[in-house]
């Protein structure tokens, strides 16, 4: 793939935004190292939105890494004015259906050092973003305060970060090791973001609890609802995401309307075997006493993806 990898990494470079969607989770990680490999140089170009990697349907979540990366790219596309580069994503990804931008936008937000921030106002911030307390912090995900000190480990950082309080004022913001304890590089600022997408603030809580009950009434006692009702992310719970939203979204509503889609030949097949994949999920799920919405409702399955073919080149 190492001459589309190129092909793609100069689109990057053409000063609009472009996406290339990859008809698979193979050819997307492919594709992923070998276009970082030629913008080496302008790593900034390359915006990646995977996808969640796991089966429709399946009552495990997706990891920390992968919906921090989706919504820290989600992020930056909100923030940035007229933004350019690649956006690589996959089938599954594109069709998704996600969080709208209003609840992006109030929750993907960055910490800097000297800003002012109450820490009982950040715990819970982090709280609705699914992060959870712990006593220790020990994996992505995690959050513990101790007095002046909150430790915090985001979905898109390698290492846990330590924010250092005077008042209410950040003090410093400092990576450390969790296994020795003892800090290493200080940084300006870090940005937080969601590591479950159904975000259970207060309208995500009320719009899940409100839809599960009419929808499943049999269902009540459900550990799902009952872990929602807590305020609680649920394993799983992302397979009812659109029950968290007054409404949902979907990647290209987040895009310039410049923006020029690109793919491969077979892609409009590939939907079509992607479909009858989360069909079948579907009817299987249904089958069983697990709440389930439809594949529509989850996925943008009926929907047509107009993409244009990249220009032939003699590498």
């Amino acid at each position: 793939m190492t001459g589309l990898a190129w092909q793609l990494a100069e689109l990057a470079r053409a000063k609009q935004m472009s996406v290339w969607i990859c008809p698979d989770l193979r050819s997307y990680r492919q594709l992923s190292e070998e276009i970082a490999f030629f913008l080496q140089e302008t790593p900034e170009l390359l915006w990646r939105f995977p996808a969640w990697e796991v089966l429709p349907y399946d009552r495990v979540s997706p990891h920390h890494s992968i919906v921090g990366q989706r919504f820290s790219t989600l992020g930056r596309l909100l923030s940035t004015p007229n933004p350019t580069g690649l956006i690589l994503t996959s089938l599954p990804a594109w069709l998704h259906r996600i969080a709208p931008p209003e609840s992006v936008a109030t929750h993907v937000w960055q910490l800097k050092r000297g800003q002012q921030f109450d820490i009982s106002q950040l715990k819970t911030r982090l709280a609705e973003a699914g992060m959870m307390p712990a006593d220790r912090v020990m994996a992505p995900g995690e959050f513990a305060a101790r007095g002046g000190l909150l430790d915090i480990w985001p979905a898109t950082e390698t290492s846990p970060l330590r924010i250092d309080m005077f008042g209410d004022d950040i003090e410093s913001i400092l990576r450390f090791d969790p296994e020795t304890q003892r800090s290493s590089d200080e940084l300006e600022s870090f940005t937080s973001v969601p590591v479950r997408e159904v975000i259970l603030d207060k309208p995500g809580q009320d719009n899940f609890i409100a839809a599960f009950r009419a929808r499943f009434p049999q269902l009540r006692k459900h550990p799902m609802l009952s872990a929602v009702q807590a305020g609680r992310p649920h394993p799983g719970i992302e397979a009812l995401l659109p029950l968290a939203y007054a409404q949902t979204a979907r990647l290209p509503d987040y895009l310039p309307e410049s923006t020029q889609i690109f793919s491969t030949e077979n892609i409009k097949m590939q939907r079509q075997l992607f479909a009858g994949q989360v069909r079948a999920q579907f009817e299987m799920v249904r089958a069983s006493s697990e709440p389930s919405i439809s594949p529509q409702e989850l996925y943008a399955v009926e929907t047509a993806i107009k993409a244009k073919l990249l220009p032939r080149t003699g590498i």
